[in-house]
């Protein structure tokens, strides 16, 4: 699994980590409902998912442009509903 430290906004350590968008869920108009989905794989076969909303990416233009397949980083959350992915960027 990719990780990387870096400084979050309230100063304290943040872990960021590489993955890649697995599936973006659209209507059956093919219109993108807002989220998706991503995989971080740890080089043994074992994948992690992360769901993503377009609140993650801060401006929802960036999220418009993912495609399944991009290569993403972000900060993982672990919430009451599941892994989170926030603050993703396209790398």
């Amino acid at each position: 699994m990719d990780e990387t430290e870096i400084t979050g906004d309230d100063g304290r350590e943040a872990t960021r980590l590489t993955g890649h968008v697995h599936k973006l869920v659209e209507d059956d108009a093919g219109h993108s409902r807002g989220y998706g989905f991503i995989h971080v794989g740890d080089g043994t076969g074992d994948v992690v998912e992360y769901f993503v909303h377009r609140k993650g990416f801060g401006d929802p233009l960036k999220f418009d442009a993912l495609r399944v397949g991009d290569r993403v980083t972000f900060e993982p959350r672990n919430t009451a509903k599941g892994l989170r992915a926030v603050l993703v960027e396209r790398v």
